[in-house]
């Protein structure tokens, strides 16, 4: 089972990974339609992709509205250049602190396209999410198991925004976990493009 900092991941760090290029790290499956991680072989050097894995960019965004003070939310899901799976979408009504809900939107809907995936291609063990957002790296890889531990409020007893949102997401992963698949998230520079 997942634990507390085991969701990271850092391909720099990475004894699999670390000495692939940056530029050949993740490569597109075009006969599945997804993205997926490539190593290295350090005895003939060259890539092999990693069949068991995949890789998903998520992010959200909010476009603020000034007549009413909230903001809309519109977020992306990426699995690669044309894949089926992609997914764009924007909910219809306006938010408070909708930069952070859309990051969290993402992901729920992500993990929703992700367990489809799976049951399309069982082979699949290693999901890494892709993600700009080092406050949903911490979120759900350090935070989360704080704020359960606590009902859902933080160490000032405050409610946690979107908690039931984010539980029924942790309850997705330690799920994905006990069936023998790992999800880490990974964060990249947001001024960085995704592959």
């Amino acid at each position: 089972m997942a634990q507390r900092g085991d969701r990271e991941f850092d391909p720099t760090t990475s004894l699999q990974y670390s000495s692939t290029p940056d530029e050949h790290l993740i490569a597109y499956n075009s006969e599945t339609g997804l993205s997926q991680l490539t190593r290295l072989d350090p005895v003939n050097n060259e890539l092999l992709l990693d069949s068991d894995t995949l890789v998903v960019h998520s992010d959200g965004m909010s476009q603020y509205a000034y007549d009413t003070g909230e903001s809309r939310v519109c977020f992306d899901i990426y699995f690669g250049p044309v894949s089926p799976w992609n997914l764009v979408r924007f909910l219809d009504r306006f938010y408070s602190q909708a930069d952070y809900l859309s990051k969290i939107e993402a992901l729920f809907d992500a993990l929703t396209i992700v367990q489809q995936i799976l049951a399309v291609h069982p082979e699949i063990k290693k999901v890494k999410i892709k993600t700009p957002s080092s406050r949903i790296v911490r979120l759900f890889s350090v935070w989360i198991w704080k704020y359960v531990t606590r009902n859902g409020r933080t160490s000032n007893n405050l409610l946690v925004p979107y908690y039931q949102k984010m539980l029924t997401i942790h309850r997705d992963l330690i799920r994905l976990d006990n069936n023998g698949v790992h999800v880490q998230f990974w964060e990249y520079p947001s001024n960085k493009v995704p592959e």
